[in-house]
């Protein structure tokens, strides 16, 4: 059987990288039209991007000091915005996540619109358009006016990426290619789920997802069967070693979440 942990994030996740609102953010936060910075305020919208799908996503922005800094609000702890600059009418800015992984989001701001591009780390990125939302936010949480949630049956937030049904195909000059099926759920840096093979399933004893690698251990009658890999736009690619049986590489892709 063969399985692998923690679909590239987050978050997501990335989130990804923007963001899941489930809760918000009380600040002194200007409103549209208390400065002259266009880009101060709350700003919603939708997020896509081949590790994430589509989410919807919420944003902060401020200005302390003549620099703009800000927060992305997801499950997995808020993202604080940082380095962020408006010229030429493009706001250019930056993010952390949980794991340490720095994004970039740059956007082109035009009539209480902004549209444009994210990176998380140098394998992930995606698109986003946003929409300007009178005053500051009120405080909200999952299904409040305002609140955000994750893409229905999808498990995942803002910077998970790995959270997930996965398509894989493990190929090996022993057995040849082999579908699998894998779900894969990530808490903090531990991967836990389930590899689904022809032959059965079994699950996912050890997992773990830092600094865009993944690893997973699954133990099957005739040994353990170890799964390394690493993400690169949104797919999953590695090697894995079957008790020192078998050696060869798989490809992982993530279904689309059910909405």
């Amino acid at each position: 059987m063969i399985t692998f942990p923690r679909i590239l994030t987050t978050c997501a996740s990335l989130l990804l990288l923007f963001c899941l609102a489930l809760g918000q953010t009380t600040s002194t936060t200007q409103t549209p039209g208390a400065g002259s910075n266009p880009v101060i305020g709350r700003w919603e919208g939708v997020s896509k991007g081949a590790a994430i799908g589509e989410l919807n996503i919420t944003m902060e922005l401020k200005e302390e000091g003549g620099k703009i800094t800000g927060t992305i609000v997801a499950a997995q702890g808020n993202l604080p915005l940082t380095n962020g600059r408006f010229a030429d009418g493009k706001l250019t800015i930056d993010f952390t996540t949980p794991d340490n992984l720095t994004g970039k989001i740059v956007g082109a701001v035009k009539d209480n619109k902004m549209v444009g591009e994210w990176s998380l780390g140098a394998d992930i990125s995606g698109t986003f358009e946003c929409t300007r939302v009178g005053g500051t936010a009120a405080a909200s949480g999952p299904g409040a006016p305002g609140g955000s949630t994750a893409p229905a049956g999808s498990g995942a937030s803002l910077a998970d990426v790995i959270t997930g049904d996965w398509d894989a195909v493990v190929s090996s000059p022993n057995f040849g290619d082999i579908q699998l099926t894998m779900q894969l759920k990530l808490e903090g840096d531990k991967v836990s789920g389930v590899v689904n093979a022809p032959q059965g399933s079994a699950p996912i004893t050890k997992g773990s997802w830092a600094d865009n690698k993944l690893t997973i251990t699954v133990e099957v009658p005739n040994g353990a069967v170890n799964f390394t890999a690493t993400m690169r736009e949104g797919t999953l690619t590695g090697d894995f070693d079957f008790a020192g049986q078998a050696t060869g590489t798989w490809k992982a892709t993530k279904k689309a979440a059910v909405k």
